[in-house]
């Protein structure tokens, strides 16, 4: 069986630092987005700093309040170039 713990970190440090760049765009913080998701601002906090994991749930919730597709494309369709994560 394969180890995937390194790929999903480093997938997980995209998802967040996009997330951040897109709260930036936004001219949105955390608190805000707390508010918007019903998520407590402790709890993203946290997810933020990598100490607990976010739920698939509050991920599709944050998403939504930074209009964001949480898309779910198979390798084989995706044109994107990101082939060194090595999910696949």
């Amino acid at each position: 069986m394969e180890n995937y713990n390194k790929s999903a970190n480093i997938a997980l440090d995209m998802y967040l630092n996009y997330i951040k760049d897109r709260l930036h765009d936004l001219d949105m913080n955390m608190k805000t987005l707390s508010e918007k998701t019903d998520i407590p601002y402790t709890t993203l906090y946290d997810n933020f700093k990598k100490k607990n994991k976010i739920s698939l749930l509050n991920f599709f919730k944050i998403c939504g309040a930074l209009d964001i597709n949480p898309y779910l494309v198979p390798k084989e369709m995706d044109e994107n170039d990101k082939d060194y994560i090595h999910f696949n």
